[in-house]
């Protein structure tokens, strides 16, 4: 009888304890989804920054009594701000929103991290996830430029704006938004260019749902080109060969005089501005249709200087529509890195944008391109460089680009990629390259300030060496290249970045060709000179590669050589960072 009562009694505790475990027990990771992003994708030196977290309950149990947990960190994981938020209740099915706020710092160009945990009240982690975004005073100091080409009215605006967001883009290309070539303030409400259907409300709310995340919008313009109907008004502003006959591109844009001693210079920098007004541009992009086409062109039966009516068009321009704000960009479209040298020097166009085509046809002419607009400009360097959307061929040429302080505009429309220069001919990315961008773009945007600040020197690629493999400074067939960069601020080092992109095991170093992956290495010495001085200063050595699906700095075990310092990287597949910090 007694062994019967004590039998009962265990059984009566057993189902009580799981009665009260089932009650306030929590549901099993795969269970609760952690969303982090941010209201915008970039911000101001002391803007308010808002980390939008929610949370997603999948479970079969409302979640009580559990906590969040915020913390904003520099680049390599150092914290800069935390906050937690007690959680009573998140019911079956529910997605909580959590909204945390937190000023930016002053003068200030850098990734952050905002890194989230969701705790059980004993601790213990339930879920987790990060966000990254940056701080910059002037988006063109790291212009990630993305691309919009169409406007009708069946696209989900919300959705495209969202996965550009996840790239981190924060500049857009309206490309081919208007009805007519030298008519920037469309009156119609509906119309087509090249058969496109364009909707201006969509063009307008595009324009509005990138401002409103952050994201500046520039409008695609021509320099030079015009419609038939601004021809037959304005015959006497056209560019004409050394017969009279009017230059035409393709049989259907004339060419216009953009020199001040024309009519067309005037005419076309008022139309900036009114369509500024108009539709809330943040700049204007001026594209040109390369030398050949202007080569031989007359005005008024004197051949025109063409390198110097752009340097005159593009600084009036600039400074006219800066009258109305002062914060307005332009950009121009050096095709093909012509004029590459007056541009660059001369004119006040906020950043060197070079549509590429050959002879500039190697990973080589690609570094090179971007070494010599560094002798000439600091500021940024966007390369339009249209590629086959095949996987290894992207991140190739992004690793190279990336690598040598450039950037390349190739996102757009949600998850689309340029592959052509007719924008509305782009492609749609694969969910692997939609996933494998993501990270690159998150590398460029978290380490920025060791990437593209202008205290960064590049270094001779003889201050590294890599014993096991072949290597140079250059990019080469079976041969990593190296490129070593210095950060100084009022003469002290901060860091020596180096970069690493495999050219081992691809069959050409062709930019736009179908590319193979190359071949994956791992562990891999590395030998940096580094002076006894200021070995003793190291923080740290990390590593980052976003080819294993994150950006998360990996720290370094090292040791001090005759050279300087050695370590061992685990491996490079496209594309390696290597910082090391000093105190």
């Amino acid at each position: 009888m007694n062994k019967l009562i004590f039998i009962t009694v265990v059984i009566m505790v057993c189902v009580s304890a799981f009665l009260i475990i089932k009650q306030f027990s929590f549901p099993t990771r795969k269970n609760i989804k952690l969303y982090v992003t941010s209201d915008k994708v970039t911000y101001q030196p002391s803007e308010k920054v808002t980390i939008i977290v929610k949370i997603r309950n999948l479970g079969s149990q409302e979640i009580l009594n559990s906590f969040l947990k915020i913390d904003v960190t520099d680049p390599f994981g150092k914290g800069i701000y935390s906050e937690e938020r007690r959680i009573k209740k998140i019911e079956i099915n529910e997605i909580k929103q959590v909204n945390i706020m937190w000023k930016a710092p002053e003068n200030c160009l850098s990734g952050f991290v905002a890194k989230v945990s969701l705790l059980d009240n004993s601790g213990n982690l339930l879920a987790n996830n990060y966000h990254i975004f940056d701080v910059v005073k002037d988006w063109i100091q790291v212009p990630r430029y993305g691309f919009f080409a169409t406007f009708s009215v069946s696209e989900d605006i919300d959705k495209k704006i969202e996965q550009m967001a996840g790239f981190h883009i924060n500049a857009i290309q309206f490309y081919d938004w208007f009805e007519y070539h030298g008519n920037y303030t469309p009156i119609k409400s509906e119309y087509t260019i090249l058969n496109k259907p364009i909707i201006r409300d969509r063009v307008i709310k595009k324009i509005k749902k990138a401002q409103e995340i952050g994201m500046k919008a520039m409008a695609y313009t021509a320099i030079y080109a015009a419609a038939e109907p601004i021809y037959k008004e304005h015959p006497e502003w056209a560019l004409r060969d050394k017969f009279g006959k009017p230059l035409k591109f393709e049989n259907w844009l004339y060419f216009m005089n953009p020199d001040s001693s024309s009519g067309w210079h005037d005419f076309l920098i008022k139309q900036f501005i009114e369509s500024i007004k108009m539709f809330n541009w943040d700049g204007i992009h001026l594209d040109q249709y390369g030398k050949g086409w202007t080569e031989n062109a007359y005005w008024n039966e004197a051949r025109v200087d063409m390198e110097k009516a752009f340097l005159t068009f593009i600084n009036d321009a600039i400074n006219e529509i800066r009258k109305y704000n002062p914060r307005l960009k332009l950009i121009f479209n050096l095709v093909n890195a012509w004029p590459y040298e007056t541009i660059a020097k001369y004119s006040m166009s906020d950043a060197i944008y070079i549509e590429v085509w050959p002879p500039w046809n190697t990973y080589a002419d690609i570094q090179k391109l971007i070494q010599i607009g560094k002798t000439y400009t600091n500021k940024a360097i966007i390369l339009a460089a249209y590629t086959p959307n095949h996987l290894p061929t992207i991140l190739l040429l992004d690793a190279t680009i990336f690598a040598n302080q450039g950037f390349h505009i190739e996102l757009g429309e949600g998850n689309g990629i340029l592959i052509d220069p007719y924008f509305p001919k782009y492609a749609t990315l694969s969910e692997d390259a939609e996933k494998a961008l993501k990270i690159y773009y998150e590398c460029i945007t978290r380490y920025e300030a060791y990437i593209y600040d202008k205290d960064i020197q590049r270094l001779s690629e003889e201050n590294v060496n890599i014993s096991i493999y072949k290597s140079s400074g250059i990019p080469k067939l079976e041969n990593i290249l190296v490129i070593p960069y210095s950060k100084q601020i009022n003469g002290k080092e901060q860091a020596k970045i180096i970069h690493l992109v495999n050219f081992i095991g691809i069959p050409t170093m062709s930019w736009k060709a179908l590319q193979q992956e190359p071949k994956n290495i791992a562990n891999i010495p590395i030998e940096v000179k580094i002076s006894r001085e200021s070995i003793k200063n190291i923080e740290g050595v990390y590593f980052i590669t976003p080819d294993r699906g994150n950006s998360d700095p990996i720290l370094l075990n090292y040791v001090i050589s005759d050279f300087g310092i050695k370590f061992t990287i685990p491996s490079l597949k496209y594309w390696d960072i290597i910082i090391i910090k000093f105190f």
